[in-house]
């Protein structure tokens, strides 16, 4: 059973690459939804799939990249969206809109 969650990373990764890395991440253990920056210049994804596949992601938004500093790394399950791919985004905003 595919579940949703929903991942807050906090830190230093604004234009450092984050969103095209998380999406390159995220296909390759084929999760669907979207990244995107928040206001404050965080990162935030809505990812769905697997657990297994969910946790390496997990994982993967831990690890400091390309002189990135990551604070705290913040995730809850969310409700399912049934997303058909993983998209990135401007803003959060952006993609609530």
């Amino acid at each position: 059973m595919q579940k949703h969650i929903d991942i807050l990373i906090k830190g230093s990764v604004n234009n450092r690459g984050y969103v095209l890395l998380a999406m390159k991440e995220a296909d390759k253990l084929f999760i669907n939804g979207f990244a995107a920056y928040t206001d404050d210049n965080n990162l935030f994804i809505e990812a769905e799939g697997y657990e297994p596949q969910l946790e390496k992601l997990i994982e993967w938004c831990k690890q400091e990249r390309f002189g990135a500093e990551i604070k705290e790394v913040i995730v809850n399950i969310g409700e399912m969206q049934y997303y058909r791919t993983f998209e990135m985004g401007v803003s959060v905003l952006e993609i609530r809109s």
